[in-house]
């Protein structure tokens, strides 16, 4: 299933692109924003494993202190973010993100009717947007303990 909406991912910036004419960085823009969602997500989860977990996001502030306690608690979030999205960006490009992977998923997605080609597309958005609001409860919920 996860499957479906990073192909959507794609899939829209292709269509995206393609009015504008830059259609050529498509797998580019595809695989950040993949990279991006799956942080996004991930990130998400921890929140809600925090608020969950008694003591795991003080467990994870003593270990991340320990480790970067020079640095200011912006500096750290920073760096922490910075690693983890080089991270999975590493991993996507070099999995589901291959120029191999995208003429893969482009042809089937031209071979679907125009009509088609959009409902993806705008699945895609869903998929980024609902990520990306389905932070905030999870700040709220872990806010208020």
């Amino acid at each position: 299933m996860m499957k479906s909406f990073i192909k959507n991912l794609y899939w829209n910036q292709y269509y995206e692109l393609r009015a504008k004419g830059k259609e050529n960085s498509a797998l580019k823009n595809g695989n950040i924003l993949v990279s991006v969602m799956l942080f996004v997500n991930l990130a998400t989860v921890f929140i809600f494993l925090s608020a969950l977990i008694p003591n795991l996001a003080d467990w994870f502030e003593d270990v991340i202190q320990d480790i970067f306690g020079f640095l200011s608690g912006k500096a750290i979030g920073m760096l922490i973010a910075s690693i983890f999205i080089a991270t999975i960006y590493l991993c996507v490009r070099y999995t589901i993100g291959t120029e191999q992977y995208f003429q893969n998923w482009l042809k089937m997605y031209l071979e679907l009717s125009s009509e088609k080609q959009l409902s993806l597309s705008k699945k895609g958005l869903w998929y980024y947007f609902g990520s990306l609001l389905a932070v905030i409860p999870a700040v709220i919920m872990i806010s208020t303990l």
